[in-house]
């Protein structure tokens, strides 16, 4: 008997561990909720996670887990109820949206009367490259070394060995005649990256022996790039004079301006510059052709009016064969904007060329109408997810609300939550203080002040040579609660201005604080702000918190809280505190 009731004692002991310790932690493809029998999975929920743990790092895990299934389940039930949003009445919005899915069905158009049966061959390719080798040139390059001698007049510019020889330049002459000794002395066997780096007053280049990179024709003055562009590989020239000063030139490498050879980038780049020559072409081709396929015809009359006349009148300016027409009125204001911007004169052709623009929506939407292709399943299902955006987007402002609290509300606010304002804001206090291992160390810095010691002498005589913290401890500026000990600052609060305090123990060491001053109050317009931000982000939460709750009316929905419980949980890392 008693073996038969220890051993359902360890079973009951099982039954209670296994929920919360036992079971595997829940896989991305487990089902943690259900809205109306379909299932929000662990990976839908720790997608959300991501986002919210990086907004808020410093909530609880379960708290945003929570957030993060609600959210999700708001917008399950978002897409569930969006399709009942009337919108087809909105002229405006079926106006944006007629717009929108011409522009679909447009393209489409082009997809298979361009597009489609347009394509470039690999020997056109190569034949544009042979044809064309001057559009494919590769720039010409140099690299090339300088030793730099100009008269200075700041001796902070000088390098150490001119500095250690006096043998440097105060006047222009003086700097030609050091950079024709340097020059003998290259000529005659000097290495000239000993030279450079010695002698040469460009720092940055000396330190390289003169080495100045790669660079093109024009990014170095005239005088210097005549030189480089034109003498002999691997010479040093004489001295070159420039607005900089002497230069003594070595040429280490030159590349003169060549075809670049067809690699893949650069067959890559003619392909698609071919490709959109081919497809400019195709497209006047079946403009041409939907505009003779309709018959269009040019008011000759419309052509000879001036733009005010055209504007004043109504009278067809372009017309098709089905009844397509451009007014005068609007062909006239599109004049206007026109001719500021045209690349050539307003003539007779011109003019024909913005007609033809202004007819063709009108011709496209017949060779849409004739393809068939707002009956296509592509156009049908981008139509569909339009209109449900749409719905979607307008149920979602009715979760917003713009409120703004009366002057009663802000002033009620303000008295009822007056201790929240002076903790965080009037209890404020700048601080300077001293902090020391021992309370002994402490105790007799204390003593010291108590005898007349001046604080802040005090506390450089203990301070000064110590580590960085104990520079940075001693004047806090204006601190708070949130940003230190709590210790700390419960004597901080209530120390008199211009009183020093006994040693005060927190975990960096033993501290004597010196309170300078302290805000006033946070007065009431002051606050008002903050108030008024506060009041609104809470009636918004009020409002988010009913439009949820409406909208889980009539909806079934089932949270599986073990699964959700198991979610794994990475909250981001953050650095440690400061001390003060």
């Amino acid at each position: 008997m008693r073996s038969f009731l220890g051993t359902c004692r360890c079973l009951g002991i099982l039954f209670w561990l296994l929920p919360f310790g036992l079971f595997a932690a829940p896989k991305p493809r487990d089902v943690v909720a259900e809205v109306d029998g379909h299932p929000i999975t662990v990976e839908e929920v720790q997608k959300k996670l991501a986002g919210l743990r990086v907004a808020r790092p410093e909530s609880k895990p379960d708290e945003l887990k929570r957030e993060a299934l609600n959210e999700i389940i708001t917008e399950r039930l978002v897409k569930i109820k969006a399709p009942s949003i009337p919108v087809e009445q909105d002229s405006a919005f079926m106006r944006r949206a007629d717009y929108m899915l011409a522009q679909v069905a447009t393209r489409e158009v082009f997809n298979r009367e361009v597009i489609s049966v347009v394509s470039v061959s690999d020997s056109e390719v190569t034949e544009r490259y042979r044809q064309r080798p001057q559009d494919y040139q590769m720039l010409a390059w140099a690299r090339a070394s300088h030793i730099l001698i100009a008269p200075v007049k700041d001796t902070l510019l000088l390098t150490a060995r001119q500095k250690e020889t006096g043998w440097w330049a105060d006047s222009e002459p003086k700097a030609r005649v050091i950079a024709d000794s340097l020059y003998r002395l290259i000529r005659s066997g000097f290495s000239f990256d000993s030279l450079a780096r010695h002698w040469s007053q460009d720092m940055v280049s000396g330190v390289k022996g003169g080495d100045l990179g790669r660079f093109s024709p024009g990014q170095m003055v005239p005088e210097f790039d005549s030189v480089v562009f034109s003498q002999e590989v691997g010479s040093v020239s004489p001295p070159v004079k420039t607005r900089f000063g002497y230069h003594l030139i070595k040429v280490t490498h030159r590349q003169e301006k060549e075809t670049a050879p067809l690699h893949d980038s650069l067959w890559q780049e003619i392909h698609k510059q071919l490709l959109n020559e081919k497809m400019i072409r195709r497209s006047f081709v079946f403009l041409d052709s939907l505009q003779q396929a309709a018959g269009v015809r040019f008011n000759e009359k419309v052509l000879e009016m001036s733009d005010s006349a055209l504007q004043a009148q109504k009278i067809w300016a372009v017309v098709s064969r089905p009844g397509d027409t451009v007014w005068s009125d609007r062909f006239g204001s599109q004049l206007v904007m026109a001719r500021p911007i045209a690349p050539r004169a307003v003539d007779r052709d011109f003019k024909i060329e913005l007609l033809k623009e202004a007819i063709t929506p009108f011709l496209m939407r017949r060779a849409v109408a004739d393809m068939k292709i707002n009956e296509t399943e592509a156009y049908l299902a981008r139509k569909e997810q339009l209109f449900l955006n749409e719905k979607m987007d307008r149920l979602m402002k009715e979760s917003r609300i713009e409120y703004n609290p009366t002057p009663d509300e802000v002033e009620t606010y303000y008295q009822t939550h007056k201790s929240e304002f002076r903790t965080a804001e009037s209890l404020s206090v700048h601080v300077q203080q001293m902090v020391f291992k021992t309370r002994a160390e402490a105790d007799r810095a204390f003593h010291e002040l108590e005898a007349g010691a001046d604080f802040v002498l005090l506390a450089r005589k203990y301070f000064k040579g110590d580590s960085d913290i104990a520079q940075e401890a001693f004047d806090l500026g204006f601190i708070s609660y949130p940003a230190m000990p709590q210790d700390f600052f419960a004597v901080a609060e209530t120390l008199t201005v211009g009183t020093i305090s006994r040693p005060v123990k927190t975990e960096w060491g033993y501290h004597l604080l010196r309170v300078l001053a302290r805000r006033p109050d946070l007065s009431l317009e002051e606050a008002r702000p903050k108030i008024t931000a506060a009041i609104r982000k809470s009636k918004q939460e009020e409002h988010r918190q009913r439009w949820e709750a409406s909208l889980r009316e009539g909806h079934r929905i089932s949270i599986r809280e073990r699964v959700l419980k198991g979610i794994k949980y990475d909250p981001p890392r953050t650095g440690s505190s400061g001390q003060p």
